[in-house]
C-alpha cells in the first residue's frame, strides 16, 4: 500500500514542511558517548542516548549524511532551535526510544568504495542487538533513519538481507541487521539515475561506487535501494523538499512508484518550496524550523511502527 502525502498550504513567512504530531516527553535521557562498535581498521564508534527506565525500549539507529565522504555522528547531537529538547538523540530518548548515532567509514580519494559504509552500518545494528540486554533495548523493535547519504544507507540497511553485501567474517554474526521501519530524509534511491538528475555529482558517484556508466551499471544498481523494495519490505517514510537541487524530488518519486507497484508501505511527505536539508532557498535561516518538524515526523512514524 502506498501513501503519497503532498500538502499545499498558505505560506506566511517562509516555506515549511507539513505539520507533524509532537510526541510528549515522558523520560529523562542519558547519553553514552564514544562506544566502539566495530573492531576493524579503523575502529568505528557510536553514541547512545537511553531513556531512564526499566525498558526494554524500541530503538532508532541514526545514520549521518555527508555524501559518503564527510560528516559525523555528532550531527544528531546538535541543538535544534537553541534547545537540547530537540537534540535528535536526547529528544528521541526523552520520548521512549533508545537512540544510537553511528560513525562509519568514509570515502577518501576513492578509498574505501561502497559497500564499506553500509557494512559498518549493518555491523552497528548487529552490535545493538548483541548488546540489547545491557542497554535495555528490545532488539525486535529497531528502526533506522538517515539524512542525505545517511538516508541512502538507512534504506540499503533496511531493505537488503543478510546475504547482500555480507562480509567474509562479520562481527556479531549471530545477530541480524533486520529493522522494522525506515525513515529516509532526502537520500538517493537510484544510483544509476542520480548523475542524470544531478550531473554535477557524477564524479562523486564514480568515486564512491566505482566505475563509470555504462560499464558500472550493474554495480550501481546493486547499490540502489529501489531495486530491493518488495511487498514484505519494512514500512518506509521519505521526507523530501520539492526544490532540492542536490537530491531532487524525482529520486523520492522513483522509490514511491516502486513501492506502489509492488505493494510496499511507503509514506512520501513532500515539503513544498524547500531545498536540500529542507532549506528555504530564499531564507536560509529557517532550516532549523524544518528540521524540528522533520524530527517530529520521524518520531511519530517510528512510534506507529515500533511501539
Amino acid at each position: 500500500m502506498h501513501f503519497a502525502l503532498s500538502f499545499l498550504f498558505a505560506v506566511i513567512a517562509h516555506a515549511l514542511c507539513p505539520p507533524a504530531i509532537a510526541l510528549p516527553e515522558t523520560f529523562t535521557a542519558e547519553l553514552k558517548e564514544n562506544i566502539p562498535y566495530c573492531q576493524g581498521l579503523p575502529e568505528q564508534v557510536l553514541d547512545l542516548a537511553l531513556p531512564k527506565g526499566e525498558g526494554p525500549f524500541p530503538a532508532i539507529v541514526f545514520v549521518h549524511g555527508g555524501a559518503w565522504v564527510a560528516g559525523s555522528r555528532k550531527e544528531y547531537e546538535k541543538e535544534i532551535n537553541g534547545s537540547d529538547k530537540y537534540n535528535f538523540l536526547k529528544g528521541a530518548a526523552k520520548r521512549g526510544f533508545a537512540a544510537m548515532s553511528v560513525d562509519y567509514r568514509l570515502t577518501r580519494n576513492r578509498v574505501p568504495e561502497f559497500p564499506a559504509h553500509l557494512q559498518d552500518v549493518k555491523c552497528a545494528v548487529r552490535w545493538l542487538k548483541a548488546n540489547a540486554a545491557k542497554y535495555k533495548v528490545d532488539k525486535e523493535r529497531v528502526g533506522i533513519t538517515g539524512f542525505y547519504a545517511g538516508g541512502h544507507l538507512a534504506l540499503m540497511a533496511g531493505l537488503t538481507n543478510e546475504e547482500n553485501f555480507r562480509e567474509a567474517d562479520p562481527l556479531f554474526a549471530k545477530e541480524n541487521a533486520h529493522v522494522k521501519a525506515i525513515v529516509n530524509w532526502a537520500g538517493i534511491t537510484d544510483v544509476v539515475r542520480f548523475p542524470e538528475h544531478t550531473p554535477d555529482f557524477a564524479k562523486l558517484v564514480e568515486a564512491v561506487f566505482g566505475g563509470t556508466l555504462p560499464k558500472a551499471k550493474a554495480r550501481w544498481e546493486k547499490a540502489s535501494p529501489v531495486y530491493y523494495v518488495k511487498k514484505s519490505s519494512p514500512p518506509m517514510q521519505t521526507l523530501q523538499g520539492t526544490e532540492d537541487k542536490i537530491v531532487p524530488e524525482a529520486q523520492a518519486q522513483i522509490l514511491a512508484q516502486k513501492a506502489e507497484r509492488v505493494g510496499a508501505k511507503h509514506a512520501l511527505i513532500l515539503c513544498p518550496g524547500l531545498g536540500h536539508g529542507l532549506d528555504d532557498p530564499s531564507k536560509k535561516s529557517v532550516r532549523e524550523d524544518n528540521e524540528l518538524v522533520a524530527f517530529h515526523h520521524l518520531l511519530h512514524f517510528f512510534a506507529q511502527h515500533l511501539k
